[in-house]
């Protein structure tokens, strides 16, 4: 083997530590990778917790009619929209690709839905603000005030919701 081979796949070796991680550069420090499992798994139930809203609206929005039909299938795609952040984010984190799929709902009583809708906005609410307040990461918390502020606008939506359903 002439020496120009010999040289490019030296090269070519260099390359493939880095991409598959074994270049210790490219590697996390061990005290970003500690604090990254709870991060993560921070970021799982999130998932979870969107895939089971989306759902749920998409659900309600079977039951519905007209605008309230509209309304709430607006309100699953923005839960859509807040998985595929946290989903960005879980990866981005740990490099997982094998995230949560958004689930498909059965329809249930509008009425009854909806209240569920609007507890669990609530309590996303709390749980993506204590997130919040206890990230390290600044872009991580700035996505958890981000998603509690997009979880109020949605709870104020669901009330609207509610309120028409019951006939107020």
């Amino acid at each position: 083997m002439d020496e120009k081979w010999s040289a490019a796949l030296n090269g070519l070796e260099a390359v493939w530590q880095r991409v598959s991680a074994q270049d210790p550069v490219c590697m996390p420090a061990p005290a970003e990778s500690a604090r990254r499992p709870d991060t993560a798994a921070l970021l799982r139930g999130f998932l979870a917790d969107e895939s089971v809203r989306s759902a749920q609206y998409a659900a309600a929005a079977r039951s519905a009619r007209g605008r309230a039909a509209e309304a709430l299938r607006a309100l699953s795609q923005d839960c859509a929209g807040c998985y595929r952040m946290l989903r960005t984010e879980y990866y981005l984190l740990t490099g997982d690709r094998s995230a949560l799929r958004l689930p498909q709902s059965t329809a249930g009583e509008l009425q009854g839905s909806l209240r569920r809708a609007y507890l669990l906005e609530e309590s996303a609410i709390r749980a993506y603000g204590e997130a919040a307040a206890r990230a390290e990461n600044g872009r991580v918390r700035r996505m958890f005030a981000e998603l509690a502020e997009r979880c109020s606008v949605r709870r104020a939506q669901v009330r609207t919701l509610v309120q028409r359903a019951l006939g107020e």
